[in-house]
């Protein structure tokens, strides 16, 4: 059997395929990243630092004024500020890490395994082979080692190498928005005698606390959803691609009455309870992030490149990209 390797080096993560440039365009930083580096920032990032920012301008400036101990006032202001802090490093370095496979630098031009000699899937899209768990994320245009998710709101993927940031990222959100919101909540019921706050009224203070907090319940509730759910994924071994994956397959079962599908390592795939990853399904799209296996019009175009049992019929190559994939609190996959 023909092994599967392009004849001259070319990049696995950039693909042959000249991709559209916004650079020429008057909006080309709103635009969405198609490839390897931290520019352009995506409007999601711009309201993710919105938010933050106001965030703290009013818990400075309307909640801790309002706090009667001083101690209490003084420890509050520096643990936000911390937890702050870290978060926003965190968030940082999950954007600007590149999560493709350490083996296979894009920096370098070149792969440095397309001509092994293995059996492992193939990425047609950047013409290599994959590792386990290496997908193409068609969003950053690149294969990504251990690939959980692209994060919208970070605009980049979540891989091996930048999983632990976006731990860290996602826990100090849920510590910030629990300080934000329980802070304001006691506040809000002590109704605060001393309501001065930059020699604002009581009645000016007490709403921007209340609208705030209600604004940030419904962040505080994904967030928390949303690390629950991969506190699960831990326990259970599982990326976001793979439950969600799973769980399809899960439901398609369930419908035509059948067994429950079995996971790469041979056990039975047990859902979570709606309550847990509802996060992730709560908006469907079409499939287009991880990239589709070739076809035997691929193999015509250059039949010497592609191996037999890798070519599929048009039918179930039509199939898998119509596959429904789901999108998680700050997430596209």
């Amino acid at each position: 059997m023909k092994n599967f390797a392009p004849t001259s080096p070319v990049r696995r993560h950039g693909c042959e395929r000249h991709l559209p440039s916004f650079a020429a365009g008057p909006f080309f930083w709103l635009m969405p990243r198609t490839l390897k580096t931290w520019w352009p920032i995506s409007p999601l990032q711009i309201v993710l630092l919105v938010i933050i920012l106001l965030d703290g301008l009013v818990f400075a400036f309307c909640a801790l004024p309002l706090v009667q101990d001083s101690v209490v006032q003084i420890i509050l202001a520096v643990v936000y500020a911390l937890v702050v802090l870290g978060m926003v490093g965190a968030g940082v370095h999950v954007a600007i890490t590149d999560p493709s496979h350490q083996n296979v630098s894009w920096k370098l031009g070149k792969g440095s395994f397309d001509e092994i000699n293995t059996q492992l899937p193939v990425c047609w899209t950047c013409h290599v082979r994959q590792e386990w768990r290496t997908e193409h994320c068609n969003t950053c245009n690149r294969c990504v080692d251990r690939f959980d998710h692209h994060c919208i709101w970070l605009n980049n993927c979540v891989g091996h190498a930048n999983y632990r940031s976006f731990w860290a990222a996602m826990t100090l959100a849920v510590c910030m928005l629990g300080i934000f919101f329980f802070t304001n909540i006691v506040l809000l019921i002590q109704e605060a005698s001393d309501a001065l706050a930059l020699g604002a009224p009581k009645e000016v203070v007490l709403p921007v606390l209340l609208i705030t907090t209600v604004m940030n319940a419904p962040f505080l509730l994904m967030i928390g959803t949303l690390l629950v759910f991969h506190m699960c994924l831990l326990r259970k071994n599982l990326t976001t691609l793979e439950y969600i994956l799973a769980r399809i397959s899960y439901e398609r079962a369930e419908e035509q009455s059948l067994e429950a599908p079995e996971l790469d390592d041979g056990r039975t795939f047990i859902p979570l309870p709606r309550c847990v990853d509802w996060v992730v399904f709560r908006r469907r799209k079409k499939a287009g992030k991880v990239a589709p296996q070739p076809t035997k019009e691929d193999a015509e175009m250059d039949p010497d490149a592609v191996p037999e049992d890798l070519i599929k019929e048009k039918s179930s190559a039509d199939a898998d990209s119509a596959k429904e994939h789901v999108s998680d609190t700050g997430t596209a996959t």
